[in-house]
């Protein structure tokens, strides 16, 4: 005879009724879409009862050792005398009562049997030296075990991670990570590092009945002792056929290919290693930090590595052998085995020849990967900023207060949503402007003040060979999402060559340095055909500048013009407009009263024209009134003006005007060293994103005064870290500039000496025309 109980909730699940069978327990959710669950008769160990709060709970433990708990029953006796009699006839064992500790003890003894770890109380015998196990405090299934670690330098704790379920409702509570403390045998010496502590000996016991660093089968491709960027440390991965091992000497990851987003293989700006980038859907976590990309650097040298493939291979990409660059190989392997898309750098050349740009987010210092799809900024933690999440990018600091006077600019990008999130990437070298704005443009990213950049544009020093073309690589190289594999064998069937001509050309070698400048001292173009000759520039007077050169001064109290139709109509449709959408800027405000201008039917449009023509009328009536000043002043200024430019002494031709004889500004090397900040500067830098992010309609100003306010406000311990990164960056300064000089005088004495030998050479060749 069965019988069945409504509201019941099952672990991991919701709520839905219960019902006792002759073949055992049956478990079906309340929502249609979830799996009924049951269990066997014959597959059920034990069943337990117990009491917690107002409901009752019933543990059912299987034979292989998992446990699930049902509550939701009436905690009352009359409630565990009927359960307990449908478990008699059900199952033919006893339901025992379990004893709860609810006494908050924080001391107990362990028990780990078939996957389950037991902590319960610690009861003492008379004599007080042996311990047994009291009432239970708490148990957990092992297998929800994600990694279990000591952390830090302790030996006497055990940290335990458990898998974080991605079904539960959200703001919901979950137990993610619990800390055991473990004390020492007083009998040990602690310090004696070659003996394991208790604490380090339930590890072991956690760690082999779990499994978690145990494998079914053998890795088809392991990389050994692979440097990680972030999370930093040397890992070695082990490739299976659903999954990866990612192990360390402390931590170690099973991660599932399904949990895998994306892969990208990116060029290091110094030739000679590669980031290799896995994007995880589920973030990886050791202790509180959360490792949402794993940054692996991979050489470019050329190396070998035997793979273990099953028969038949179902890798048509790879062989038993493989050999070429370590970074091409490992992501051709990956992508290969985990069915993920490789990205590689896209047709973005920086002015250096670079597919990055150096730049610094806050206080850190990075790389900036323009992509065919995406920004990717490289440091600690590592930003991925799609184009379609912009909403628009800014070019800040670029005019230097309108002369120029900056060696830098930043680039501020604002993603859209109600948030308004910004990403500043600052110290960004004027000399990137260019290729960086026609890349932002041909990608269809809003640039704000893209006109007002371009009119104060005056660069204070020679930014290079600006009209150059830039070279971009191959259609097959550049895809951002296309076929790593052809990209990859091509790259690894190809000699270095490549790799040796680009030194050559390096910007960091000493041949092109001192031949830049000698170039520079002598006003020459470098003469190693690196770069175009620059055209002669040929100054051209304006058409419309009259040769008077004095714009003529509007008198005050002149009448005011007439206003037309359109501005009646504008004057009445701005308010409107700008109370629907706030947000709309000046340029589109006035593209919105065009429009609106020309959908107007005349009929609409006489109110504004009646209001036009009584404007007109009021302005012929006040010009009949108005005497205009007299211009004797501005002719006598005109003529003494003309006076010095219209002499005709030398055949005709005017002289200009003589002016103040005016120094000219000394132009800066862009090669010297970057002048070092102050401790101000590095708050600044590290507070301007975060008061931003507070308040987004912060002005620049009102900003400032908040930083300055915040600075004033600090103590001296407070402001101890940026003093100390403003000292290191002195160092760092008067380092680079004893080499700058020091460069700078081998290049000047090796210019004095090609210029005495080549006077040598003139004054011999004088004498061979004589003789002749």
């Amino acid at each position: 005879m069965s019988k069945e109980y409504q509201h019941i909730g099952l672990y991991g699940h919701n709520v839905g009724s219960l019902e006792f069978t002759q073949s055992g327990l049956s478990w079906k959710s309340s929502d249609s879409g979830v799996a009924a669950q049951s269990f066997a008769s014959d597959k059920v160990e034990s069943l337990g009862w117990s009491i917690f709060g107002r409901m009752g709970y019933l543990r059912v433990v299987m034979t292989d050792g998992t446990e699930h708990r049902l509550d939701g029953f009436p905690a009352t006796e009359d409630a565990f005398t009927e359960l307990k009699e449908n478990v008699k006839s059900t199952f033919d064992k006893k339901l025992g009562k379990l004893k709860l500790s609810t006494a908050g003890s924080s001391f107990g003894v362990h028990e780990l049997k078939n996957s389950r770890m037991t902590v319960s109380e610690s009861v003492f015998n008379e004599d007080e030296e042996n311990v047994a196990p009291g009432k239970e405090m708490m148990s957990f299934d092992l297998r929800e075990v994600s990694q279990c670690v000591t952390p830090g330098n302790n030996r006497n704790e055990i940290e335990i991670q458990f898998h974080e379920s991605d079904t539960l409702e959200k703001n919901s509570d979950q137990l993610v990570q619990i800390r055991f403390y473990v004390p020492p045998d007083p009998e040990v010496d602690p310090t004696d590092k070659t003996i394991e502590t208790e604490a380090q000996e339930l590890l072991s016991s956690i760690m082999s009945d779990e499994n978690i660093k145990q494998t079914t089968g053998k890795a088809m491709a392991e990389f050994e002792e692979s440097t990680f960027l972030y999370p930093r440390g040397r890992y070695s991965l082990d490739l299976f056929d659903t999954f990866m091992r990612m192990h360390g000497n402390k931590y170690d990851f099973k991660i599932k290919y399904s949990d895998i987003s994306k892969l990208f293989l990116l060029d290091k700006s110094d030739e000679i290693n590669s980031f290799f980038i896995i994007a995880l859907e589920k973030p990886i976590r050791q202790g509180n930090q959360r490792y949402q990309h794993l940054v692996v650097q991979v050489s470019k040298e050329h190396g070998e590595m035997t793979l273990t493939l099953p028969d038949p291979n179902p890798y048509p990409d790879l062989d038993d052998t493989m050999s070429g660059k370590s970074s091409n190989m490992m992501a051709k392997v990956f992508k290969s085995i985990t069915g993920k898309k490789v990205f590689v750098s896209g047709k973005f050349v920086s002015k250096y020849e670079k597919k990055c740009i150096n730049c610094s987010h806050k206080a850190n210092e990075g790389y900036l990967y323009p992509l065919e799809k995406q920004f990717i900024w490289l440091n600690k933690p590592p930003i991925v900023v799609r184009f379609d999440e912009i909403e628009s990018v800014e070019f800040q600091r670029y005019g230097g207060g309108g002369g120029g006077s900056t060696r830098n600019f930043d680039l501020a990008i604002s993603l859209k949503g109600s948030q308004s999130k910004e990403y500043i990437f600052s110290s960004i070298e004027k000399a990137e402007y260019k290729n960086l704005q026609e890349f932002i443009s041909n990608k269809k990213v809003k640039i704000k003040n893209l006109k007002a950049n371009e009119s104060t544009r005056k660069p204070a020093y020679d930014e290079g060979d600006s009209d150059d073309e830039v070279v971009h690589m191959d259609d097959e190289d550049s895809e951002d999402d296309g076929d790593y594999g052809a990209v990859d064998a091509k790259r690894d069937e190809e000699p270095d060559s490549d790799d040796s001509d680009s030194d050559s050309d390096s910007d960091m070698s000493e041949g092109s340095d001192v031949r830049e400048m000698r170039a520079k001292a002598s006003g020459k173009r470098p003469s190693d055909g690196s770069s175009k000759p620059r055209p002669k520039k040929i100054k051209v007077a304006a058409a419309s500048k009259k040769k008077g050169g004095k714009k003529k001064k509007k008198d005050p109290n002149a009448p005011k013009g007439a206003k037309g139709s359109y501005m009646y109509f504008s004057m009445d449709a701005r308010p409107k407009f700008k109370e629907e959408d706030p947000t709309l800027s000046f340029g589109d405000l006035a593209k919105k009263i065009s429009a609106a201008w020309k959908e107007l039917s005349d009929e609409n449009k006489v109110p504004f024209e009646e209001a036009a023509e009584e404007d007109k009328k009021r302005y012929n009536k006040e010009m009949e009134n108005y005497n205009p000043p007299s211009s004797d002043s501005d002719s006598s200024s005109d003529s003494d003006s003309d006076s010095d430019s219209d002499s005709d002494s030398d055949g005709g031709k005017k002289k200009k005007k003589k002016k103040k004889k005016v120094s000219p500004k000394k132009v800066k090397d862009p090669n010297a060293p970057k002048a070092a900040k102050g401790s101000y500067m590095f708050f600044s830098m590290d507070a301007r994103p975060k008061f931003k992010e507070e308040d987004p309609t912060l002005s620049f100003g009102d900003l400032a005064k908040k930083i300055s306010a915040a600075w004033k406000e600090m103590d001296t311990e407070a402001k101890q870290p940026f003093e100390e990164q403003a000292s290191a960056d002195k160092e760092r300064y008067k380092k680079e500039t004893a080499e700058y000089e020091a460069m700078k005088a081998e290049a000047m004495a090796m210019l004095s000496s090609d210029s005495d030998s080549d006077g040598e050479g003139a004054a011999a060749g004088a004498g061979d025309d004589d003789s002749d």
